[in-house]
């Protein structure tokens, strides 16, 4: 995390690929938070009561004691949906933010790197960043 990039190594992931994630300075200090909670001989920053992963089911239940009008499986979709709709951010850079990977396999077998080196570190935070104010204002119910 000290070059503030959350890195999910290829095992975890659906596609088998490397995922690499720029973070925000909000993002750091949630996770330097976190940092203190952490159990001992656990290396999970936000694990469950019993030490393992936090199962998608506590999260759902999370989000209805919360009343919140959602479900942790469509949080993708619904970033990809919001990205397209109301951000000029390009194409890629939305695809990139969420580890799609390129379905034309003639162009993806060219597509090596995951363009972290490049300026779609800036549209991901910035994408990441207005997505937090998006939700913050739905939240206490005004229009974004």
């Amino acid at each position: 995390m000290e070059q503030a990039v959350w890195t999910i190594p290829a095992e975890r992931m659906k596609m088998k690929r490397r995922h690499r994630v720029p973070l925000t300075d909000r993002m750091l200090s949630i996770l330097q938070e976190g940092e203190a909670l952490r159990q001992k001989d656990c290396d999970l920053i936000f694990p469950s009561a019993s030490g393992k992963a936090l199962s998608d089911m506590t999260l759902s239940k999370l989000m209805k004691e919360r009343e919140i009008a959602a479900v942790p499986h469509g949080f993708r979709s619904s970033f990809r949906d919001w990205a397209a709709e109301t951000t000029n951010h390009p194409h890629q850079a939305i695809e990139f933010s969420i580890a799609h990977v390129i379905a034309n396999k003639t162009e993806a077998a060219y597509a090596r790197s995951d363009l972290l080196g490049s300026g779609l570190v800036d549209h991901s935070q910035k994408m990441t960043v207005a997505a937090r104010v998006t939700a913050a204002k739905k939240a206490v119910g005004q229009r974004s």
